[in-house]
């Protein structure tokens, strides 16, 4: 798994790519066990949701699917946890 930062300095967002914001949620599914993911972007703007939605889900779900050999979902994916950029 490629590294990714997992906080910010204090209480700092996480910034980071689309990719590596996959990574750190397949890492918190598998390997922490979340069931659950909740986005609070930095600042509420259509564009950072639509990214979340549109990039970083849909490989979070391939990359799962993949790792488990079958299709996967991620249930209770709201909008709670930091800025995707």
């Amino acid at each position: 798994m490629t590294q990714v930062v997992l906080s910010g300095p204090g209480s700092a967002p996480i910034r980071a790519t689309a990719e590596n914001w996959a990574d750190l949620i397949v890492e918190f599914l598998l390997e922490q066990r979340f069931d659950t993911v909740n986005l609070v972007p930095e600042r509420q703007t259509t564009d950072q949701l639509a990214r979340f939605g549109g990039e970083v889900i849909p490989r979070v779900r391939d990359v799962l699917a993949a790792r488990r050999g079958h299709s996967a979902t991620i249930a209770g994916t709201s909008a709670g946890g930091a800025a995707c950029r």
